[in-house]
């Protein structure tokens, strides 16, 4: 048995653990995951330090139940949260994997473009969260390229100084870099975002549809979600195709995209190093010389 008895007996508190069969699955680098049967039910189990990691699960449960009321896509169900032999612990439905339809790329766009025509009066989300393991500031904002800098921007490079990841010079480069940024971005209503849509972060189900999952939900612009899509291995063209038909993008988007990814290339700075500050420093220095 993989997952203590005590926790079982906690997430399961009418099942006597023997009954319970858990496996270890791949689920990225923050969380340990296990495929729970019991009986004909299968759920998908993730664990990690609560004092570490305050609220994580919590405030994922509520993302992915944000995500679940706006759009068609499937959302993984939340089954039970909470904390136990101080560990946080997040059950949700196993989703099977499938195989790609041809119309896999189509739905897939369709539910993102449904998930963005969510709109709120402001920039940001009820509370804050995390992406990866970091903190992501959501305080309510009607200005997007001031959400953009303050709560997204800033905050990264503020972590990325304090570890020594870049030094103050290249600090204060950011700051004329802001000062371009109103000029550039186009003034959006706030859209639904998943906020961390890459491809570790979908998967095909058993009908051969898209299921996203591992949200940073926030109300953002929502080009900044497709631009993620583009970072690290684009979808397929007609994902693209089918998406722009609904929802057109404003001129000038392929410059606005590396702009928007500065965050997640912050983002990734911060968690797996220098190898990614290259890519962030071309951005910059493109607008700013």
């Amino acid at each position: 048995m993989l997952v203590s008895k005590e926790i079982l007996a906690d997430i399961f508190p009418e099942i006597s653990p023997e009954k319970i069969v858990t496996s270890k699955v791949i689920g990225g680098f923050i969380n340990e995951c296990y495929k729970i049967e019991i009986e004909d039910n299968t759920y998908f189990l993730k664990l990690n330090e609560a004092d570490k990691f305050p609220q994580m699960f919590e405030k994922e449960a509520r993302g992915l139940q944000a995500l679940n009321a706006n759009t068609s896509l499937q959302i993984p169900k939340v089954e039970k949260v909470g904390i136990t032999e101080h560990q946080q612990y997040l059950l949700l439905e196993f989703v099977q994997k499938g195989y790609k339809t041809k119309q896999f790329w189509v739905d897939f766009a369709e539910g993102i473009a449904q998930l963005h025509q969510n709109t709120h009066p402001f920039f940001g989300f009820e509370e804050d969260n995390f992406i990866g393991s970091l903190p992501q500031i959501n305080k309510l904002n009607e200005n997007w390229c001031e959400f953009f800098i303050t709560q997204r921007l800033q905050p990264q490079i503020k972590i990325a100084l304090d570890n020594q990841l870049i030094d103050k010079w290249f600090a204060t480069k950011f700051e004329s870099f802001f000062h371009i940024l109103p000029s550039i971005l186009p003034d959006e209503k706030p859209a639904l975002l998943h906020g961390d849509l890459w491809h570790g972060n979908y998967i095909i189900n058993q009908e051969g549809k898209p299921c996203i999952f591992d949200p940073a939900v926030n109300y953002g612009c929502s080009e900044q979600e497709i631009a993620f899509t583009e970072l690290f291995g684009q979808m397929d063209d007609l994902f693209y195709e089918t998406y722009f038909e609904i929802k057109p993008s404003f001129a000038g988007y392929e410059e606005r995209a590396d702009i928007y990814n500065l965050y997640p290339l912050l983002v990734h700075a911060n968690l797996f190093g220098q190898m990614y500050l290259t890519g962030i420093e071309q951005i910059v220095k493109r607008f700013i010389g």
